[in-house]
């Protein structure tokens, strides 16, 4: 039974549609076939495994995604889910040119009266990222409404560039009587991508080093303030970026790999014993760094690759390019090594 009238495929009657057919598909013995889908670990790795419970780094204040990204993949199959309400959408036109792995956009529909968390699926090339202008008329059906609430949430709140989807499965030959399925992906952020990449690196003088020394095996962090004015100019690390703080010596210079942890006064003030001290006006923000390996000491010409960089400023330079960074996390690899 299909709903009749102006339904666009994802209210209760067809999310009901949907529970029949899996009913009627139990007691014909096929219990392999799931409509929805959820896909929570695509690894057999146990470190990879309890990875994925976590959170994706991204947007300061923005809501975690659901996984972490495993660090070598750009993305992770999220979810597996039928596109409801595709026979209410004139897809005869189009249903034979369709093909598995067609790629697909979910356009987030705020003013569905059916459902206040709508998300249409329209092709990739009939969307231009816009859905205050995009014309609903031409969508192949909707995410179903039980396997909305997440997506929509994240969508609201301007992570919808994270998520994927193309199509899975096509069953059937009428549009009316077949199905669509789609694989929803989470995509790693390229800004994060970069921060886990690429480093930065930050010069010390002696009596600054000192400090830092004395704050980070003391405390376990350290604490700096960066930016100045004007602030639309300055490009400064993100959380999770990666800093490698340097002490020069006459001869050799000390080096520490560290991990941005907070970049904002709300979560540095989880760090500093007097919150007070985060509010100064001095267009700086604060930075709450944590030690991932160090000291190393190397002789000042294992160095050289960093001359042609001008990295004796107040605030960390970087990102750096590709290859200076893959040396820098060669000498520290050399260290663990050795």
């Amino acid at each position: 039974m299909y709903p009749q009238g102006d339904c666009s495929g994802t209210c209760p009657q067809c999310d009901e549609e949907l529970r029949n057919l899996q009913s009627q598909l139990d007691k014909k013995g096929v219990k392999d076939v799931d409509l929805h889908v959820e896909i929570s670990c695509l690894t057999d790795n146990p470190g990879e495994k309890d990875a994925l419970q976590g959170d994706v780094g991204g947007l300061e204040g923005m809501p975690s995604l659901p996984y972490a990204m495993p660090e070598n993949h750009d993305r992770i199959l999220y979810k597996q889910c039928r596109i409801a309400g595709t026979a209410f959408h004139n897809l005869e036109d189009i249903w034979d040119e369709l093909y598995e792995g067609t790629k697909l956009a979910l356009v987030r529909q705020k003013g569905n009266k059916h459902d206040k968390r709508a998300i249409a699926v329209a092709l990739a090339s009939d969307y231009d990222g816009d859905p205050d202008e995009f014309d609903f008329d031409f969508i192949l059906g909707y995410v179903p409404r039980s396997e909305n609430e997440q997506l929509a949430a994240m969508m609201d709140m301007g992570r919808g560039e994270a998520f994927e989807c193309e199509l899975s499965r096509i069953e059937g030959h009428d549009p009316r009587k077949g199905s669509l399925f789609m694989d929803i992906y989470i995509v790693k952020n390229k800004a994060v991508a970069d921060a886990e990449r690429l480093f930065w690196v930050y010069e010390l003088g002696d009596e600054e080093y000192g400090q830092f020394v004395d704050e980070l095996f003391g405390k376990g962090f350290a604490y700096f303030r960066w930016g100045g004015y004007p602030v639309w100019e300055r490009v400064l690390p993100k959380r999770k970026s990666k800093v490698v703080v340097v002490n020069r010596g006459r001869e050799d210079a000390r080096l520490h790999l560290m991990r941005v942890m907070a970049t904002t006064i709300e979560r540095a003030g989880c760090f500093v014993e007097n919150p007070d001290e985060l509010f100064l006006i001095d267009d700086c923000s604060p930075f709450i760094l944590t030690q991932v390996s160090g000291p190393l000491v190397v002789q000042l010409p294992e160095l050289g690759f960093l001359d042609a960089f001008d990295t004796r400023k107040d605030n960390p330079f970087g990102p750096l390019p590709e290859a200076v960074s893959g040396k820098l996390l060669g000498l520290f690899r050399n260290m663990q090594e050795g």
